[in-house]
């Protein structure tokens, strides 16, 4: 199973079923499981090894994962090798949307119903066994509440980033009080008396952005007055008002672990 780390909740929950369903008669190698790398075992040689012996590549695709140069590897590894690759589209991506090479793939978008249980039957017939009656929509319902958190997860990561690109010292100002421990509930308030009106709308949008998805509340308050600096450019003076709500340890996860760069 090809995957991004954002997806090892759904690369794990689907190899559960899967060896569930097929009695174990098949092995699924998650390179995120610790059950298909143990300790002490160097990563990229098992995953290559593990490329060498399949018979199936499951590739999860959804916005993120389909521009991540480690898909396009293990992808590329298994069509050099005539491996069947079947990619499966999930939270933000259709398979409408997957681009080429992906899009010449048999895939599919893994809520729809029956296609679950296509794949279960394509892997039994792949290993010459019967396949087995299931409850496809208790699983998918597990599926569901994967892509709700993933979306979250995904919206919060890109605007973020879009506030590391735009607006670097607010971003650090943000990473600052996060590092610090100066916040440690859903409610932080920072004074604004350095950023010039330009500037703030910039941070205001992308905060409106993210209350507009629920995922942030925002106030701001203004100390009334300005500040012209030698430059002759005016700075604004006041109080934002952020409010986190149940997402704080999301934030708390990015603006702590520098996760808004690009990584494999």
């Amino acid at each position: 199973m090809s995957h991004i780390s954002e997806e090892k909740e759904l690369a794990i929950l689907l190899k559960k079923n899967i060896k569930e369903l097929l009695l174990s008669s098949v092995d699924v190698f998650v390179s995120s499981d610790d059950q298909s790398i143990t300790l002490g075992n160097k990563w990229l040689e098992t995953v290559s090894n593990n490329l060498e012996k399949c018979i199936l590549i499951i590739v999860f695709c959804s916005q993120e994962s389909i521009k991540k140069p480690w898909i396009n590897f293990e992808c590329g590894a298994g069509w050099s090798r005539k491996i069947p690759i079947i990619p499966i589209c999930h939270s933000n991506i259709t398979v409408a949307n997957l681009p080429i090479p992906l899009n010449l793939l048999q895939g599919f978008d893994i809520q729809k119903q029956g296609k679950l249980t296509g794949l279960i039957s394509r892997i039994a017939k792949e290993i010459n066994i019967d396949t087995p009656k299931f409850d496809e929509p208790s699983i998918l319902q597990e599926i569901e509440k994967f892509e709700k958190n993933y979306q979250i997860n995904s919206k919060i990561k890109n605007e973020l980033k879009e506030i590391e690109e735009n607006t670097p010292s607010f971003y650090k100002i943000l990473k600052d009080i996060f590092a610090s421990g100066q916040i440690n509930s859903s409610n932080c308030n920072i004074s604004i008396n350095r950023f010039t009106q330009s500037l703030f709308d910039d941070i205001k949008q992308n905060l409106k952005n993210l209350q507009k998805n629920q995922l942030l509340e925002f106030q701001y308050k203004s100390g009334g007055g300005i500040e012209i600096n030698a430059g002759e450019s005016t700075n604004i003076m006041g109080t934002l008002y952020l409010n986190f709500k149940d997402f704080y340890n999301i934030y708390k996860q990015y603006l702590t672990s520098n996760p808004t760069k690009s990584s494999l």
